[in-house]
């Protein structure tokens, strides 16, 4: 995302854990739908009196030289999106490994033992880039799930809640989200199989619990209880 890269520089823009990224997929919405009616609303404003979101926004639009009044709205939706998708892939902790038939092959043992926050791996320092085999937290093979019905689930609920009706998006977006099992079921779990089962087809999320508040709301409570990765990994470490 122009002018804010950098997940350990700018968490926030990024959909990192170290920063409330469900906040910050909803503040971009916020500036976004302002700049529908007002598309020179951040540009009259002091800049001391920006919000970081604002600073972003801004300087992603000089950057890109967007000017079109619905572009420039439509723009910093996309980074609304771009913020929500990429908590799916950086906040995320699971079992790492592409090549998920491979894993059924350990034991639930070593299989727990792996849980941890999935990464991006070394750079090519020819390149810059990231070794597409060792990029576990960017890889759609690595725990596909979390792209299938997270990420797209997610963007596409913002996109028909707030980019399409031009408004600000909620955390409703996320009670789409499905999940493989309920932390419940997994508990009662007895053979080495289904255990297999949910180790390699599980992940959870980093301090969405910590995050995403879902008050009365009852499909965000089952999210949150099953898709926080503090939950999940309390089943993962009974079987250490």
């Amino acid at each position: 995302m122009s002018g804010v890269e950098g997940m350990t520089d700018n968490p926030q823009f990024h959909g990192y854990y170290e920063k409330n990224y469900i906040n910050a997929y909803i503040k971009f919405t916020e500036v976004a739908s302002k700049l529908y009616s007002k598309p020179n609303y951040i540009k009259k404003k002091v800049a001391s009196d920006r919000s970081i979101y604002e600073k972003a926004a801004y300087a992603a639009i000089k950057k890109n030289k967007i000017t079109r009044k619905a572009d420039i709205s439509a723009f910093v939706y996309g980074m609304a999106l771009h913020t929500a998708a990429d908590i799916f892939a950086h906040s995320a902790a699971g079992v790492k490994g592409q090549n998920r038939k491979a894993l059924k092959k350990k034991s639930v043992k070593k299989l727990a033992k792996k849980w941890s926050r999935l990464k991006h791996g070394p750079k090519n320092p020819k390149t810059g880039k990231y070794y597409p085999k060792k990029n576990m937290a960017d890889s759609t093979k690595c725990i596909k799930s979390r792209f299938s019905k997270g990420e797209k689930k997610v963007c596409s609920a913002i996109i028909n809640q707030a980019y399409s009706k031009h408004k600000k998006a909620t955390i409703k977006a996320f009670s789409v989200v499905k999940y493989f099992r309920t932390v419940a079921s997994a508990k009662k779990l007895k053979k080495a199989k289904g255990k297999k089962n949910y180790l390699i087809k599980s992940y959870g999320l980093l301090d969405l619990d910590k995050y995403l508040k879902p008050g009365k709301n009852k499909k965000l409570k089952k999210v949150v209880k099953n898709l926080a990765n503090k939950n999940v990994k309390g089943v993962v470490n009974k079987w250490k």
